[in-house]
């Protein structure tokens, strides 16, 4: 759609002239922050213009990355808030440290994660992808400016079963994320369809401070991996997705004897998990794998690359 400015300027006197016969009297800063926002959400339903000063929103909301919680059953279970610059790295340390003989498999939380920096995908991903000598993607940053992203050489590339949880608010690069991991041969996606964002933010500083945030950034695939206006379906679709609710969550029927030290354990993951359905099935499927297959207790993870 598009507007001439002399179109422009005429609605817009029309309209100011309806509001001041009506006792209603508006400045000009009201009507221009309300034009271009408009204009920007004409444009995309995420551009926005940032106010001054403001960072990633972790800065406020707390840690882009955990905290990480092992579990009795061997179970690592790692959220991530924001892909942030550091946060890729980050998430690779803590899996490295908690990773041993007896990990029975990693769920990692993108229900709610944000975030553009694409080194954390990256980084994230040359976790658990199998070696490979192409781009894991590449981004179209700007006309004719276009960005590979190789793997990232790891001491150890993860075995381990591995679930990464996604929903409606996976968003911005981390939809990336979730497509690069769900090839991997040991990785499953639970949860909800994702929205289908394959275009990234970026920022462009204005004079008075503010950033301008425009989704221009294209990401580029091989094969048939394009998200954009489609979304992610996960390998397990839970419905509904999951929502924290007051109600007890599940205890164990012990029969009225006392709990033994295992039982202890299992009941105070239970408790854990509480009513979040998609969670509960995530480390149901990862108990049933260890309970069928044989998971290697002399290693964590493939040589290096």
């Amino acid at each position: 759609f598009c507007v001439t400015p002399a179109q422009a300027t005429t609605h817009l006197e029309e309209v100011m002239g309806l509001l001041a016969a009506g006792g209603i009297s508006v400045t000009n800063d009201a009507i221009q922050s309300a034009t271009v926002n408009a204009m920007l959400q004409a444009i995309d339903p995420r551009a926005r213009i940032e106010p001054a000063g403001t960072g990633s929103t972790h800065l406020a909301l707390g840690p882009a990355v955990g905290p990480m919680e092992t579990w009795s059953n061997g179970i690592i279970y790692l959220p991530i808030a924001e892909l942030t610059p550091g946060a890729g790295s980050n998430v690779v340390a803590l899996l490295n440290r908690a990773m041993t003989p007896g990990t029975t498999g990693i769920i990692i939380d993108l229900r709610k994660t944000g975030g553009e920096d694409l080194d954390s995908v990256a980084a994230i991903a040359s976790f658990f992808v199998p070696p490979t000598n192409r781009p894991l993607f590449a981004v179209i940053e700007s006309p004719g400016e276009r960005r590979d992203y190789p793997a990232i050489p790891v001491a150890l590339v993860s075995t381990r079963p591995t679930i990464a949880l996604i929903g409606t608010r996976t968003c911005g690069a981390t939809e990336l994320l979730a497509v690069l991991l769900r090839e991997c041969p040991q990785v499953m996606l639970a949860g909800t369809n994702t929205v289908g964002y394959g275009r990234l933010l970026s920022s462009h500083p204005l004079t008075d401070g503010r950033r301008l945030m425009l989704p221009t950034r294209q990401l580029v695939f091989a094969g048939d991996r394009d998200f954009d206006g489609i979304g992610i379906v996960p390998d397990i679709v839970v419905r509904p997705e999951s929502v924290a609710t007051n109600d007890e969550p599940p205890k164990m029927n012990t029969g009225g004897k006392p709990l033994t030290a295992e039982t202890a354990a299992d009941q105070q993951i239970l408790q854990r998990i509480g009513n979040d359905t998609t969670l509960k099935q995530a480390v149901d499927l990862l108990l049933g794998i260890k309970a069928t297959h044989d998971i290697p207790s002399s290693a964590s993870g493939a040589p290096a690359r």
